[in-house]
């Protein structure tokens, strides 16, 4: 179990046992329980028993699964690893990797717009965001024009601040004086901080790089506008970020740079160099030719190419090639250490159930928002705030997974309007990582190993015109909770047996089946929602 699902486990525990704690100490006294009266001692008396016998089964999961609630001594060193995990990715303004591949036209592009004469209104300096998914390599964008020696003699002053998670304006506002100084700085009044930062820059022009920006708070970016005036005409500010949201909140809407996936050529430079050493490659063939159709599975994603072309450096025998090269990036243990871990930053905890659902679809598949959504709501996936209607709660999850590039648009053409959504295959993989055991997808010719037992949503994926079976191993999931049938015009076989089989579904998909009248045993799904 990983670090970041650990955390979240043991939170639920907590969370679970309190509420039953509290249930059973508001029933030592008369009155309501979460508002509602108690009208009936038997009727308290059978909740109560139900609390106990929840607490018996996590007591017994506990055991079975050799799982346990941490000391406070535990948690803290836990919690302390994860935050270590977060921060480690700090970043300078150097170039790490000793060769870059594939990025020479964005560098110049860069490179041009810091170069440009190109001002803003009332003295700030001009913003250049970038933008793209966790790995995809926008600190080493920005570092290859930070050091390129045409933007060293433009600018009078340059500094490389890592933002993170942690949007703290003093820090951020201490660094760049430390950086324009090369001294430490020991002010601490945001005041006094502001007008050292000011008269460092004044009359500079001056190149600011705001390195891994997470923060959507409009709050935290009105504190830090002062940072961004002072300086002579031709002042530039690069933001690297995974949130789309922030050229808004910069009132820079209109220059964001939205860096995309690596071409084929460029990922297979990129994997081999790590994979072989110098002049190694001609010496095998075979694995060469592996090679360039296992790149294909990392959607262009630059961490992705350098975490597994390492992982076969010392591997020179064909079927562990043909291994890597045949199993989901999901199923890779490599792919795990760097790659779905940086990728998972940008997910918030609300969004992860609403994410995972994404694994019960094939790879390439064209969403359709509002169904989507009807499927998140029918799951118990949209929570209830207040005043607010279940499908604008939904239509905001959507949104935050578009701003941040989990999806993508399909257009009917080249600025026409939306007609669908996908979702590139790396984040694909990274939703059946998330999703875990409870998920699975039955592709036709595509055999899993799976325990029934665990499984709480599941897929079929048919082809057109094709009879519709359900494998007969999956009737054993019998608390089964989602069933999708995903295809065109298929023809379901002996659909009475899903109806009498899975009695605990929430969600059946019969939408592109032929069928023409629906049977009275549907009826006895209770728990399906409309």
């Amino acid at each position: 179990m990983n670090l970041l699902r650990s955390c979240i486990d043991i939170d639920s525990i907590r969370l679970g046992r309190k509420l039953s704690q509290y249930v059973l100490i508001r029933f030592k006294k008369p009155g309501t329980i979460f508002g509602f009266p108690i009208t009936t001692a038997s009727v308290a008396e059978k909740i109560k028993k139900t609390l106990h016998r929840l607490e018996k089964k996590i007591n017994e999961g506990l055991s079975t699964f050799n799982f346990r609630e941490p000391s406070l001594e535990e948690d803290w060193l836990l919690r302390r690893r994860l935050k270590f995990f977060t921060n480690k990715r700090e970043t300078g303004s150097c170039v790490v990797d000793s060769k870059i591949y594939g990025r020479d036209d964005e560098k110049e592009k860069l490179v041009k717009l810091l170069l440009s004469s190109e001002t803003s209104q009332d003295e700030y300096a001009t913003c250049i965001p970038v933008i793209g998914i966790g790995g995809i390599g926008k600190t080493t964008l920005a570092q290859l024009a930070y050091n390129d020696e045409r933007v060293l003699q433009h600018f009078d002053s340059r500094i490389w601040i890592f933002v993170s998670e942690d949007f703290n304006v003093k820090t951020i506002m201490k660094t760049a004086i430390e950086c324009a100084t090369e001294d430490e700085c020991k002010l601490s009044e945001i005041e006094l901080l502001q007008s050292r930062l000011s008269k460092l820059l004044q009359k500079k022009r001056c190149l600011i790089v705001l390195d891994d920006v997470w923060t959507e708070d409009q709050d935290d970016w009105d504190k830090l506008r002062p940072l961004f005036r002072g300086g002579l005409d031709g002042c530039k500010i690069i933001v690297t970020t995974r949130s789309q949201k922030i050229p808004f909140m910069m009132d820079f809407p209109n220059s964001p740079f939205y860096l995309n996936g690596l071409k084929d050529d460029d990922c297979w430079s990129l994997f081999k160099h790590r994979a072989f050493g110098f002049g190694e490659e001609e010496k095998y063939p075979n694995l060469t030719r592996i090679g360039k159709e296992i790149i294909k599975k990392f959607g262009g994603v630059p961490l992705a190419a350098k975490t597994l072309g390492s992982s076969m450096r010392l591997k020179r025998e064909e079927k562990q090639w043909l291994f890597m090269r045949d199993c989901e990036l999901w199923e890779s243990d490599e792919s795990q250490h760097k790659v779905f871990p940086a990728l998972m930053l940008s997910l918030t905890p609300h969004l992860r159930q609403c994410f995972a659902f994404f694994s019960l679809f094939p790879k390439n598949y064209e969403f359709k928002k509002q169904k989507l959504i009807h499927l998140w709501m029918a799951e118990g996936f949209i929570p209830k705030e207040g005043s607010k209607r279940p499908e604008d709660i939904g239509e905001e999850y959507f949104s935050e997974l578009l701003w941040i590039s989990f999806l993508q648009e399909v257009r009917l053409h080249d600025g026409g309007e939306t007609i669908g959504y996908k979702m590139n295959d790396i984040i694909h993989d990274l939703a059946r990582y998330v999703a875990g055991k409870e998920y699975v997808v039955l592709e036709q010719g595509r055999p899993q190993n799976w325990s029934p037992a665990e499984i709480r949503h599941a897929s079929v994926v048919y082809r057109y015109g094709a009879r519709i079976t359900i494998p007969e191993t999956l009737y054993e999931a019998e608390h089964l909770r989602t069933l999708l049938l995903i295809g065109d015009s298929g023809s379901l076989q002996n659909g009475d047996k899903i109806y009498s089989s899975f009695e605990y579904l929430r969600v059946l998909d019969l939408n592109n089946c032929d069928l023409v009248d629906l049977p009275n045993s549907l009826g006895d799904l209770i728990c399906l929602r409309p």
